[in-house]
């Protein structure tokens, strides 16, 4: 599923398909607080207002991104402005609400 230019799948799909392929990273971009009453396990804080710091954190473009936040809007912003940056492989999985796995904290 596409939108806007950029790749979109379900949440629960995503981090399935992610666990393949060990070079992916799965970035939060909610806020620490919001990070801290529970996350998807295995992923990276950096939330949105910081979203332009995420060569630190993936410095390879090519690397593969999926990016969530609580409802969808954040990630979108923040896989639009991951693609204006370069980076080639962003998939926004929109809301961690609609995550039925476990949280990690």
């Amino acid at each position: 599923m596409f939108r806007a230019g950029k790749e979109t799948m379900e949440i629960n799909e995503a981090v399935k398909e992610m666990k393949n392929d060990p070079n992916a990273r799965l970035i939060d971009v909610r806020t620490p607080e919001e990070y801290q009453t529970g996350h998807i396990p295995g992923s990276a804080l950096l939330p949105l207002d910081h979203a332009q710091n995420i060569v630190q954190l993936v410095p390879d473009k090519k690397t593969k991104i999926y990016v969530y936040c609580r409802s969808g809007v954040r990630s979108a912003k923040a896989a639009d402005l991951f693609q204006r940056l370069g980076y080639e492989n962003v998939v926004d999985i929109g809301g961690i609400t609609k995550w039925k796995g476990s949280l990690e904290r």
